[in-house]
């Protein structure tokens, strides 16, 4: 069923309006704490370190405030493909513990997929139709520009995403659960690309939610006790990522299952004509 689809010049009006909302949501949180100015907005794991050695001790006095900030910009970072939600999940747990803090960067992780989806939807349609274009162009352009060349390689992404989403059709919710449990997955391209491939949002928050949870309990887990680490690749170690990845399979098993029974049947069924 095709939806009307808007200009893609509303966006940066959209974007301004969240970044005005941020701001104040920052401007509340430096006014309630005069440190904040001096600690400033957490961009990597140190800042991170930092920020949560600091206000700690502010939980009991200021505790909304501090949710607020992190709901708010965990949620505007994880709507506009902004790298950083890493950080803000070590905050979770850092500030809030396992028990508050993993059902909140659930939520935002969710919330925010779902507002890049949406925007995509209704105001990138005609943008992404130009990318999925750009492939051929590119092939038959003689003169390769470096925006061109990044076009295709853009557009050649979403044709492997729907691809691949084509061959696992009748598994897709697994599928779409095994993106987002497999490290490295580029999850801002697919909460861009997915209202474009017949994903229905359902589908989509669903995986997102159920998929994300490792990753979310981990990063919380690890923020509980952020004190105790020297560096984010202490975190982020191979055993971790060799982790996700056999978690991650787990969830093609189903698939695999059904090939495999449905080989078998029509195996049985041959012999029984013969």
């Amino acid at each position: 069923m095709s939806h009307k689809s808007y200009s893609w010049i509303f966006i940066p009006i959209l974007f301004l309006i969240h970044l005005t909302f941020e701001g104040l949501v920052i401007y509340n949180t430096a006014h309630h704490l005069p440190e904040f100015s001096q600690v400033g907005f957490p961009t990597n794991f140190e800042q991170a370190q930092v920020f949560a050695k600091t206000f700690k001790n502010y939980l009991h006095s200021h505790y909304y405030e501090l949710m607020l900030f992190e709901f708010s910009s965990f949620l505007f970072l994880q709507t506009w493909c902004i790298p950083g939600t890493f950080v803000f999940n070590l905050l979770g747990g850092a500030l809030f513990g396992l028990t508050v803090g993993f059902p909140l960067c659930v939520l935002c992780n969710v919330l925010g997929a779902v507002n890049c989806y949406l925007i995509s939807k209704y105001f990138l349609k005609d943008t992404v139709d130009n990318f999925s274009k750009s492939v051929t162009n590119y092939s038959n352009n003689e003169n390769k520009s470096s925006s061109s060349k990044m076009g295709a390689k853009f557009s050649g992404m979403i044709s492997n995403l729907k691809t691949k989403l084509q061959e696992h059709k009748k598994d897709l919710f697994f599928y779409l659960v095994f993106l987002r449990v497999f490290p490295g997955s580029p999850n801002w391209l697919m909460n861009l690309s997915f209202p474009h491939l017949n994903v229905p949002i359902h589908y989509f928050a669903a995986s997102i939610a159920l998929g994300l949870i490792p990753w979310n309990f981990f990063t919380c887990q690890a923020g509980s006790v952020i004190s105790t680490f020297k560096s984010k690749d202490e975190i982020m170690n191979t055993s971790t990522i060799i982790s996700f990845i056999g978690l991650a399979a787990i969830f093609l098993i189903p698939p695999i299952y059904r090939k495999i029974a449905n080989r078998t049947a029509v195996t049985v069924q041959a012999k029984k004509v013969e």
